[in-house]
């Protein structure tokens, strides 16, 4: 079996409930944040929706430079309604499920590299990176589940808990 045949069920699963979280939010509650050093939900949100984006990043080339010299910065757009981020995560997974299934068990072999203004940050292969980014993107509800709950309890909107939906 090819490295990205395992991979697939489990992010198509995963990506479901992602989704789901994200059709609840909230827009009356966007600004909300549970305490000063947390972020608003909306940040949190986009940050969710993006997060699949690293998939196509890590398959689709070698070396990222998040900020290159001489040009701006890696910088996400950022979805200002619900129906924005449900679309743009959609958009998002898509992509990266299209990136994983073509990849073959070598470009999974390959080194990626990440730069920051043109010095290295890191190299590793990519199926060991993968997996760190397909941990991140697709079980980012579950692994969160504290901070969402806690958004909920605070808030009081009672939404976005992933689990048994």
């Amino acid at each position: 079996m090819k490295i990205s045949e395992a991979l697939l069920p489990e992010f198509d699963q995963e990506s479901g409930m992602t989704k789901s979280v994200l059709e609840r939010c909230p827009e009356a509650k966007f600004n909300f944040k549970p305490h000063a050093k947390s972020w608003d939900l909306i940040s949190l949100a986009n940050h969710l929706a993006n997060l699949p984006t690293w998939s196509l990043i890590t398959m689709k080339q070698d070396i990222f430079d998040i900020a290159p010299p001489g040009a701006p910065p890696y910088k996400e757009e950022l979805a200002k309604t619900t129906a924005e981020l449900v679309n743009k995560f959609v958009k998002n997974t898509a992509d990266a499920r299209l990136a994983i299934a073509e990849a073959s068990d070598e470009d999974f072999a390959k080194i990626w590299t990440m730069l920051k203004g043109g010095e290295k940050i890191f190299s590793m292969p990519k199926n060991r990176l993968h997996a760190f980014v397909h941990i991140e993107s697709q079980h980012f509800p579950s692994r969160t589940a504290g901070g969402l709950s806690t958004f909920d309890r605070c808030s009081g909107a009672g939404t976005l808990w992933a689990i048994g939906r």
